[in-house]
């Protein structure tokens, strides 16, 4: 799933995360801080473009503590829901799916 920056100056950023979650990785977004939080979403990124004050992070590995210190805050805020609205849509497609698998077994 790919979600482009709308920020303005920003609008070459993106993210593209990684479809596949387990359960355990969607309670640990929830609960994760720090270098934790940081090494999910390295795990779950697929590409990134972001910004920041010296040499952009354009790959998951480069998504640092000290690297993302260096985000402009407004980027950082459209990053986090980015990455929320990511695990939202997951959730999404998981109710259309039971929906499609309840109606056979419904049936």
């Amino acid at each position: 799933m790919r979600y482009t920056c709308n920020v303005p100056g920003f609008e070459h950023c993106f993210v593209e995360i990684s479809e596949r979650w387990t359960r355990g990785d969607v309670k640990n977004f929830f609960a994760l801080k720090g270098e934790e939080y940081l090494s999910l979403l390295r795990a779950k990124i697929v590409a990134i473009h972001l910004d920041t004050d010296s040499t952009p992070i354009d790959s998951a590995e480069k998504l640092t503590s000290d690297a993302a210190d260096n985000v402009d805050y407004m980027l950082w805020r459209w990053f986090s829901v980015a990455v929320q609205k990511g695990v939202d849509d997951l959730y999404s497609m998981g109710e259309a799916s039971a929906r499609r698998w309840l109606d056979g077994v419904v049936n």
